[in-house]
């Protein structure tokens, strides 16, 4: 299923022109890369896609009821909360039903609610399978395991957030956002503040992730290890390949020369038309002339790369 697609998107900041025609698909599933020197628009098109920015031209369609999320480099940590309660408000609706549960069991316990017994009974077990299935029971521990995984020791689960450092408060909202689950997860730069093992663990989050990724990246090892599509923001145009950073390394090269020698073949021809031009215009006829300008009108039409 297409989760994602992009149609001749364009968007410019004054006179600056970032993105042109950009076109993308992804399909649900796919986790891929995205790549471009810095400045070339990648994190433009990540808030255009989370609808932060609109494009100047183009349309953005997303499948319908898909959740999205993005992670950027401006972490908007700022509660008054310890960590763990700022990730513990991601299972809100969870704790709800936790209090909606002990207050049932108080109820049936009552001895004034013996005539509704069987009705709160009803109502206490359709909540606990709806507890169960969505994950009811494991929020408590998510937590955990994703704070050990971007390495904040069990000790600081009680620290307040705002201490923490720029750094930290990027991984904490990295943190939230894996916990959130979003259908389309979008990532920028997630590995900037993270040390070597928190980033191994990142990579086999994401390659268990059952959502479509999207993720902004300088380390070339974890987009091979991440993903299995890439994308490459280059002169304000995006192509698209599919399979990992190496793969997308060969094939890029591949169509860099194809790129170079289409460039020297359409050289070759402007010089040649171009020849043949002047030499009708020696002629100084009328029949000459009217070629000349004939063959002038073609190639200025000429789309040239």
């Amino acid at each position: 299923m297409v989760l994602l697609s992009l149609q001749n998107i364009s968007r410019s900041f004054g006179i600056n022109k970032v993105l042109e025609d950009i076109n993308l698909t992804l399909q649900s599933g796919d986790r891929m890369g995205l790549v471009g020197v810095n400045g070339s628009g990648k994190s433009t098109l990540l808030h255009i896609i989370n609808g932060d920015l609109a494009p100047d031209e183009g349309t953005v369609t997303v499948a319908r009821g898909v959740t999205k999320g993005l992670l950027t480099q401006q972490a908007d940590i700022t509660e008054d909360g310890t960590l763990w309660q700022e990730l513990a408000r991601v299972f809100e609706p969870l704790q709800k039903i936790e209090q909606k549960l002990r207050d049932l069991e108080q109820a049936m316990a009552s001895p004034d609610r013996l005539g509704d017994f069987d009705a709160l009974s009803r109502e206490y077990a359709r909540l606990t399978e709806r507890y169960e299935r969505e994950g009811g029971y494991e929020w408590r521990s998510r937590i955990q395991g994703v704070l050990a995984g971007l390495g904040f020791a069990k000790d600081r689960q009680d620290q307040p957030a705002r201490l923490l450092s720029g750094g930290e408060k990027t991984r904490l909202c990295l943190a939230r956002i894996l916990l959130i689950q979003p259908e389309l997860l979008m990532l920028d730069e997630p590995t900037n503040h993270l040390d070597l093992e928190s980033t191994r663990w990142l990579e086999e989050a994401l390659k268990d992730y059952k959502g479509t990724i999207l993720v902004i990246s300088h380390d070339r090892y974890f987009l091979n290890e991440v993903c299995n599509q890439m994308a490459e923001v280059r002169n304000r145009h995006l192509t698209q390949f599919s399979g990992n950073y190496d793969t997308f390394a060969v094939k890029r090269e591949e169509y860099l020369q194809r790129q170079i020698k289409e460039y020297q073949m359409q050289q070759a021809e402007i010089r040649r038309q171009q020849a043949i031009i002047d030499r009708y215009r020696m002629y100084n006829r009328e029949k000459s002339i009217r070629a000349a300008e004939s063959r002038e009108k073609r190639l200025n039409r000429m789309e040239r790369l």
